[in-house]
């Protein structure tokens, strides 16, 4: 169930992306056993990444988000990696924004979609009245300003250099351009392989040999 729901998600993805994700990358995770993959083609989920919102202190930062889905019509658990700066991060990297917590206000319906610009614009707008980490909530507590340093500090060190796995995965978009123009390769006539004499001039039989 959850391969499928990853499924739809990308085709999803793949029809309808809005101008409010542009720059996202979207790579397949895979379902692993003991870090090993049990298949390449059975995936739990997404590794996402994001720019930074601009005109905020986020600004010029690439960062990672894995959302891995849950049976059922349960929320997925979503996850900075690294673990990230933020007034409602746990230090773990899981992402506590009421509107991806099944306890709060989680709706099966969300798309990746949704997800991903929830988490991209709750980056610039803490919910102060829920802090999950003690170290950015005191840091906020003495001052924006103060925060604000802080985070311009952690995208210059941790996420202004964020690459593509190092796996060879595409992006869902990459791989779905890929798939495209294989299958167009392998819909083109094949050109007829003629028998030849030394000197490279076909031989006269090809000329009655009738190539579908």
């Amino acid at each position: 169930a959850i391969h499928e729901k990853c499924v739809k998600e990308c085709r999803r993805w793949i029809d309808y992306r809005p101008d409010a994700l542009h720059g996202v990358k979207v790579y397949p995770l895979y379902v692993k056993n003991a870090g090993r993959s049990v298949s390449r083609y059975m995936m739990e989920g997404f590794e996402c990444h994001f720019p930074g919102p601009a005109n905020t202190p986020w600004e010029g930062a690439t960062l990672r988000v894995d959302i891995k889905y849950r049976d059922g019509e349960r929320a997925p658990n979503c996850q900075f990696v690294p673990p990230l700066f933020h007034v409602n991060v746990y230090p773990s990297g899981t992402i506590c924004i009421s509107t991806i917590q099944e306890d709060d206000g989680w709706d099966p319906n969300m798309t990746l979609h949704e997800i991903i610009f929830t988490i991209q614009q709750h980056l610039a707008h803490p919910r102060v009245d829920s802090p999950c980490q003690s170290e950015a909530w005191n840091i906020y507590q003495r001052g924006k300003d103060e925060y604000e340093a802080r985070i311009k500090k952690d995208v210059a060190e941790k996420w202004s250099n964020v690459r593509p796995p190092n796996d060879n995965r595409l992006d869902v978009i990459e791989k779905a351009d890929a798939l495209s123009k294989r299958a167009h390769l392998l819909e083109q006539p094949k050109v007829p392989d003629f028998a030849r004499h030394a000197d490279g001039k076909p031989r006269k039989e090809n000329y009655h040999i009738n190539y579908q």
